[in-house]
C-alpha cells in the first residue's frame, strides 16, 4: 500500500488506521512515523481516495488481495465514509477537528500507464533518493525566498539544471515545497516559456502513421502510432494561415509548454494522463495520451442498451466530479473551463476521464478575446456570468463556473441531448441561461434513469449547481462528496 498525505496530524492518522486494517488492508502493517512510502502488493490495480475536510486530503493505493470483496467500482463509498467517520469520532471525541471523511474507489485501466509522479509514489524510495529529493526541495526554497539566487537561477546558462531542479523537487512524494509549491508551479513555467523547453520528465516521443480524427474549437485530434499501438496526438489548433514561427505562432507554442508543465502534476485516476509530447515540421508541439477505446461520454452512452444506460452514467457522474475536485484543490487550482459530454472519455472499464482542460487557454492567450470559449455550441454550457458585461467575471472561468458547466453536462449526459434543446440557436440558450432560465426537469422517455431515490435528490443538486449567482454554487468539494452520498448507496452497492 502507498499512502501520501498533506498535513495530516498522526493523532488523526492512527485513529483511522486500526479501522482500515480490519476493514480493509488485511495484515497491513504502518510503521511509524514516517507514514509517506508505505507499500503492501501490486499498488497499481486500485487507487481509493479519502477526502478529509479540514483542509487534508489521503491518497491509499490497495493491492488486489485487500479488495477482494469490492465488486465494481462504486463498491467502497458510503459504507467506508460513514464509518471513518464514526471510527475517527470515537477516537477523538468532542474534538472540533474531528475529521469528516469520503472515500472513492478506482479501478486503473490494463492501458492507463503510471505517470512518473504516480510511479515515484508507489515505490519504496531508498535513503539517498530521499535525501537528494530534501536537497532539491531545500534549494528551490532558497531561490525562492533570496533575490540573488533567483536571479542566478534565471540565467540563461543556468537554465537546464534549474528547470531540472524545479521539477524533481515538485515530484518530491513527501510534498517537502508546502507553501512554496505554486510559487515553483509559476517558476517552472515561466523557465519554460522563457528556454522553450521542458523538463526531461515529459518525454519527447516518436510516433507515426498520423491520422486525422477530430477538430474542436481549440484542437486538432489525430490517432497515431506509438511501440505499434494507437494513442492520441492533440495539438492547438491556430488561426488560419498562421506561421509557428511566427510571433503569434510562438505565443501558442509558449502557451501550450505552460499547460504541458501544469498537467504533469496532475496525478488523479480520472484525468487523463500526458504520456509526452512529439514534434516535428508540421506538428511542432502535440501533446499525446492515450486512446480512450470507448470514445467519448456522449457517444458511448448513446450507444448502450436502454437497460444500462442508468448505471453506466451513475458510474462516470461520481469519476468525474472526483477529477474536478481534485484540480480545484491543486495549488495554485486548475480550472477546466471546456467542459462537456464530449471532453469526458472512457476507458476499457467504463470509467470517465476529464480530457482537454487547459485547451481553451491557448488561442485565449493569443486573442484575449472569449470567442474560442464559444465555439462549437459551447454556450449551452457557459456559466452566465462569463459574458455579462456587468460581471465580475466576464471573460474569467472560475471553479464556480467548472461547477454549472459540471451540472449542464450531467443534463446532457441523463437526456443525451444538449441542454436548452427546446433552442436551436445558441446564442438563444445562452440568453435563456442569463435571464435565469434553466433547463425543465427531464420526464418519461426523456429520462434513462428509472431510480427515484437518485434521480430526485440528484436533481436538486443540478439546481443548485447551476444557481444564477456565483457564490452560491456549492464548492466542487461538496459536489463530489453529494454525488457519493446520492449515487452510492447501499442499494446501488447490492445492485
Amino acid at each position: 500500500m502507498a499512502c501520501t498525505y498533506e498535513s495530516l496530524p498522526l493523532p488523526k492518522l492512527a485513529a483511522i488506521l486500526p479501522f482500515l486494517n480490519k476493514t480493509a488492508m488485511g495484515d497491513a502493517s504502518f510503521p511509524f512515523p514516517n507514514p509517506s512510502s508505505y507499500r503492501l502488493g501490486s499498488w497499481w490495480y486500485v487507487i481509493a481516495l479519502l477526502s478529509v475536510i479540514r483542509p487534508h486530503r489521503i491518497e491509499w493505493t490497495l493491492p488486489p488481495s485487500s479488495v477482494l470483496a469490492l465488486r465494481a467500482v462504486k463498491t467502497l463509498n458510503r459504507p467506508v465514509t460513514r464509518l471513518l467517520a464514526e471510527a475517527a469520532s470515537r477516537n477523538a471525541p468532542g474534538s472540533v477537528n474531528t475529521p469528516v471523511l469520503s472515500a472513492r474507489c478506482y479501478f486503473l485501466s490494463d492501458w492507463e500507464a503510471p505517470t512518473p509522479r504516480t510511479s515515484i509514489i508507489g515505490r519504496s524510495w531508498t535513503s539517498t533518493e530521499l535525501s537528494v529529493q530534501q536537497d532539491s526541495v531545500k534549494s528551490v526554497r532558497r531561490i525562492l525566498s533570496e533575490p540573488l539566487a533567483l536571479r542566478s537561477a534565471m540565467k540563461e546558462e543556468n537554465s537546464c539544471d534549474t528547470l531540472e531542479l524545479l521539477q524533481e523537487a515538485l515530484d518530491d512524494p513527501r510534498d517537502g515545497l508546502g507553501d512554496y509549491r505554486p510559487q515553483t508551479i509559476r517558476l517552472l513555467q515561466d523557465l519554460v516559456s522563457k528556454s522553450r523547453r521542458l523538463p526531461q520528465r515529459v518525454r519527447l516521443l516518436a510516433v507515426r502513421n498520423r491520422v486525422f480524427r477530430d477538430a474542436g474549437g481549440e484542437a486538432v485530434i489525430w490517432t497515431v502510432e506509438l511501440d505499434g499501438k494507437p494513442v492520441i496526438a492533440r495539438d492547438a489548433r491556430p488561426p488560419e494561415n498562421l506561421d509557428w514561427a511566427s510571433t503569434d505562432g510562438k505565443l501558442i507554442l509558449s502557451t501550450v509548454r505552460r499547460e504541458i508543465v501544469s498537467q504533469i502534476q496532475i496525478q488523479h485516476p480520472n484525468v487523463l494522463p500526458i504520456l509526452g509530447i512529439s514534434s516535428d515540421d508540421v506538428h511542432p508541439l502535440s501533446i499525446i495520451t492515450p486512446l480512450a477505446p470507448k470514445g467519448n461520454a456522449f457517444v458511448y452512452l448513446r450507444g448502450l442498451e436502454l437497460s444500462r444506460r442508468g448505471s453506466a452514467l451513475l458510474n462516470i457522474i461520481p469519476n468525474i466530479a472526483s477529477a474536478l475536485d481534485y484540480l480545484h484543490q491543486l495549488r495554485p487550482p486548475i480550472i477546466h473551463g471546456d467542459l462537456h459530454g464530449r471532453n469526458i472519455l472512457i476507458d476499457a472499464e467504463g470509467n470517465g476521464l476529464l480530457s482537454d482542460f487547459g485547451l481553451s487557454r491557448f488561442k485565449h492567450e493569443l486573442t484575449r478575446t472569449m470567442t474560442n470559449i464559444v465555439e462549437g455550441g459551447k454556450y449551452r454550457y457557459m456559466a452566465p456570468e462569463l459574458l455579462s458585461a456587468s460581471s465580475d467575471y466576464k471573460f474569467r472561468t472560475t471553479p464556480a463556473s467548472d461547477c454549472y458547466a459540471f451540472a449542464m453536462t450531467i443534463l446532457e449526459l441523463m437526456t443525451l441531448q444538449k441542454p436548452f434543446a427546446e433552442f436551436d440557436n445558441e446564442r438563444a440558450a445562452f440568453s435563456a441561461a442569463e435571464r435565469g432560465i434553466r433547463p425543465a426537469r427531464p420526464t418519461g422517455g426523456e429520462l434513462e434513469m428509472a431510480d427515484e431515490q437518485v434521480v430526485n435528490p440528484l436533481w436538486n443538486l443540478l439546481t443548485e449547481m447551476w444557481d444564477r449567482e456565483p457564490n452560491k454554487r456549492p464548492t466542487m468539494f461538496k459536489v463530489n462528496c453529494r454525488v457519493i452520498d446520492i449515487i452510492c448507496t447501499d442499494s446501488w452497492y447490492d445492485s
